[in-house]
């Protein structure tokens, strides 16, 4: 995810290409009036609307395909600590903090957790799913996101 270059390719006819902190600052206000624009909105929870992903969740509902998304997340890093340390090429050194922070929220994974942490009476809005600023749609010509 090289943001600079990817700049450089969509502004290759412009010699006044917005620099890579203008185009994230940019995406980021965008993405921001996103949420506010769906913050708690009840149409969102209608059941026609049921491929939200978590819009069940949000409601209590859909307990068993939450389970199976967080398993294959414990699936992931129980593997990835299993085979962490076996390739002396990897590039990836995790600091400690960080490490022991995932660790715990992967062990405290849990229904019950999640239920009391998001809800309908909560805080919650629609979200993008796969945020980073080059992965956004940006007009070059208007500049608008």
């Amino acid at each position: 995810r090289n943001l600079p270059a990817m700049i450089a390719s969509a502004y290759d006819c412009i010699t006044d290409a917005p620099s890579a902190a203008a185009v994230a600052t940019r995406t980021f206000q965008a993405i921001a009036h996103t949420h506010a624009a769906f913050w708690k909105k009840p149409s969102l929870l209608d059941p026609s609307n049921d491929w939200l992903r978590g819009q069940e969740w949000l409601q209590g509902k859909g307990k068993d395909s939450w389970e199976a998304s967080q398993q294959l997340i414990r699936g992931m890093w129980t593997q990835y600590n299993a085979d962490d340390g076996k390739n002396k090429n990897d590039a990836l050194k995790w600091n400690p903090t960080v490490r022991a922070a995932v660790d715990k929220a992967v062990a405290g994974i849990s229904w019950k957790t999640q239920r009391n942490r998001l809800h309908v009476d909560g805080r919650w809005t629609l979200v993008h799913g796969d945020f980073w600023p080059g992965n956004v749609m940006w007009n070059s010509t208007t500049g608008c996101i």
